[in-house]
């Protein structure tokens, strides 16, 4: 049968099309809408021999394997080289003959599905499209083999944002007509350029002659006025590596350029393509990150940050039943405490003396007030001391910079500083609680001066095996650096903003579904109850009618939806997410879909998922080169395997050693414990140390 179609073109895009413009019939994998193709000139064929390669796509078919065992076996008297270029012989003629039979069934299958296939059967067309998709997915590693980059991820798949994008591209900066000096219209590139080349020659064949100010008394005057007005029109408006040279009065209008900047990007034309899903991820990896290299400098005042509905509870961990965002607020306060830190750990760098010859000359960054006469500058770094008292300690090296009073200086999480301890001056450092001529706590004056809780924390600090340096360093990150993400959820949990709004168990299944990111966001606002339903609508004051669109029954999410076993919640997700669709389609659009018809394409879109970027070779990465202890042992004269424990009710870590030689001879045990508390890593390295300071103290001297 016949098919005629229509071919409608956005009113834009008609000065694109070429009198040699082909219209074709694509073939829709998964949709029962074929699309319609029209390119605007008529491609040009490139026909050449060019060397053959093997084709990765032939490993899924059985048969190769039994082409290479049947080729190897006929060539039984022929040496290596010889058998190996015959049997790639014929592998090359198996797969050429087999590509032909490919190219042949899909020119096959295609003209079949661009039948009318209304007067086809169902599960005829369904089979077809199987055998479509197949032909498609060894195409894609036919692709993916030639291809120079990695590949895409799974699942990191061509969308219309992406195919937008790319058209936008195309699109800018290409001239197709031009009207010439003679009032023609032409297409012609040649035309095309000549005539810009004409018109910008002619534009500047003037050449001066002389000056403004060459005999012209009044043009001193007027380059005064001119100066003048340029330099009023410019205060205040000028910016220096993307910030502001000047902070004045209104922090709100002088920082309104991010906000703008970021209602610009979100608002852009081709973000309207993108799913809920893929606007999070806008938001997280773009949107959230343009103002933070402002935010290294600036304390960005409260109007300026971004408040979405109910912004704390979007804030909170994914984990935790919210959407993972980033508080503005927060992180403009955790990155200030990165410069804080710098005044502290640096006192050489410029930053520190400026700062410090105008605002504390007498003392130190912690201790400095804010001033009368300060600049933004200095209010937004001041701002982050209450966040570094927080999160900055002492670590105890040889203690006579600490002191003991009033430093913090103790690994607790609650407070650095000890609990009023008794009969004990000021002026009293660390190293006056050690034993004399040791780096070694003295138990009995630790057990007269401090509680019970400062004399746990202080027995846990690990003190250095020689004099070393104290030493600030920032308690929330393993190894003492000051670390931006640590420093943030410490903002949040000063701030009381750290709470947990839901069951975490609950929350991680749902983001763990095995369904589209798009479902599992509609999963999300399905549980917190901010679907616009019509109920949750007139709870909030907006006059709808209550009848679901589908019975006489109040339309809620309860009404709407229903639970199953967690066994099938992928399932139960996706017919969800496409009830919910078929509801804003019957809303908006006006169409109508039956039950029967939203169950087959639920379950058609969730077993496409399925089968979309799985088993797929990835592109072939620098491989790694193991390296077992056996290996590594014939360079060393010993070997030691430690272990450490820990124990809850008590301040000791346990440990032991095994020591080998170089053949794997057992030499030695040894075991032992050490007063201390702290976290399993601090745990292993002070084993490892024990046991290495018993190798040097035993094997060492024996040799």
């Amino acid at each position: 049968m016949a098919r005629f179609f229509l071919i409608l073109i956005e009113r834009g895009l008609h000065f694109v099309l070429k009198k040699d413009a082909l219209s074709s019939i694509l073939v829709a994998p998964v949709s029962d809408h074929n699309p319609l193709l029209v390119e605007t000139t008529a491609p040009t064929c490139h026909i050449g021999s060019r060397r053959f390669r093997f084709d990765n796509s032939w490993l899924e078919d059985p048969e190769l394997g039994e082409v290479v065992s049947k080729s190897w076996a006929e060539g039984v008297r022929l040496d290596f080289l010889a058998k190996k270029d015959f049997t790639a012989n014929r592998i090359v003629q198996w797969g050429r003959n087999k590509n032909i039979l490919k190219w042949a069934q899909k020119d096959m299958i295609r003209k079949w599905l661009e039948e009318d296939i209304d007067s086809v059967d169902i599960r005829e067309v369904r089979r077809l499209k199987e055998q479509w998709n197949q032909i498609l997915a060894e195409e894609e590693i036919r692709i993916r083999q030639q291809a120079k980059l990695f590949w895409f991820r799974n699942g990191d798949k061509n969308t219309k944002y992406f195919h937008n994008n790319i058209k936008a591209r195309r699109r800018q900066n290409r001239i197709v007509e031009i009207t010439t000096s003679d009032g023609s219209i032409s297409s012609d590139q040649h035309v095309i350029a000549d005539t810009f080349q004409s018109y910008f020659q002619e534009l500047f064949s003037v050449i001066p002659t002389r000056g403004l100010r060459q005999g012209d008394p009044i043009s001193p005057y007027l380059f005064l006025i001119v100066a003048e007005g340029f330099v009023h029109q410019s205060l205040g408006t000028s910016t220096y590596l993307g910030l502001p040279s000047l902070v004045g009065r209104s922090k709100k209008q002088i920082f309104s350029f991010l906000k703008d900047r970021i209602w610009k990007r979100s608002n852009s034309w081709n973000n309207r393509f993108l799913s809920r899903a893929g606007r999070e991820v806008l938001i997280k990896a773009v949107l959230q990150a343009i103002p933070a290299y402002c935010m290294n400098v600036f304390l960005l005042p409260l109007a300026t940050c971004i408040n979405w509905l109910a912004w704390d509870r979007m804030c909170v961990q994914k984990g935790d039943g919210g959407m993972g965002f980033r508080d503005l607020r927060c992180f403009n306060a955790a990155l200030l405490g990165k410069q804080g830190w710098r005044i502290l750990s640096d006192i050489n760098s410029l930053l520190y003396n400026v700062l410090r010859a105008k605002y504390f000359p007498s003392g130190d960054f912690m201790s400095a007030s804010l001033g009368s006469n300060y600049s933004y500058v200095w209010k937004s770094v001041h701002s982050s001391q209450q966040l570094l008292v927080r999160g900055t300690r002492w670590r105890v090296g040889d203690g006579r910079s600490i002191f003991v009073k009033n430093n913090p200086w103790l690994p607790s999480d609650s407070n650095f500083v000890p609990n009023d301890p008794m009969f004990i001056d000021d002026a009293i450092h660390v190293s006056d609680l050690f034993v004399p001529g040791e780096l070694r706590w003295d138990l009995e004056k630790v057990l007269n001066i401090f509680s019970m809780d400062d004399v746990r924390s202080i027995l846990a600090i690990p003190l250095p095996l020689n004099p070393r340096p104290d030493k600030l360093i920032w308690h929330f990150e393993k190894r003492g650096f000051y670390m931006v993400k640590t420093a943030y959820y410490c903002v949040l949990s000063m701030l009381g903003r750290h709470l947990r709004v839901g069951t975490s168990d609950l929350w991680k299944k749902v983001w763990a579904l095995d369904v589209p990111p798009k479902v599992r966001d509609f999963i999300w606002r399905l549980f917190r109850g901010v679907l616009p339903t019509r109920d949750n609508l007139a709870r909030r004051g907006v006059d709808v009618p209550l009848g679901c669109l589908f019975c006489d029954a109040n339309e809620s999410i309860d009404h709407l939806f229903f639970l199953v076993p967690w066994e099938r919640a992928s399932r139960l997700a996706v017919h969800a997410w496409k009830v919910w669709h078929t509801r804003n389609e019957l809303v908006w659009n006006n169409k109508v879909l039956t039950p029967p018809a939203i169950h087959n394409v639920a379950n058609t879109f969730y077993t496409d998922y399925l089968h979309c970027g799985l088993d797929k070779q990835c592109a072939p990465g620098p491989s790694l080169l193991s390296i077992n202890a056996g290996s590594a042992s014939s360079a060393l004269d010993w070997l030691a395997y430690v272990d450490c424990a820990t124990f809850s009710t008590s301040d000791l870590f346990g440990f032991g050693a095994v020591f080998e030689d170089a053949e794997g001879v057992f030499l030695i045990a040894i075991s032992g414990y050490t007063k201390g508390r702290g976290s399993p890593a601090i745990a292993e390295a002070l084993a490892l140390r024990q046991c290495l300071m018993y190798a040097r103290d035993a094997f060492l001297q024996a040799g």
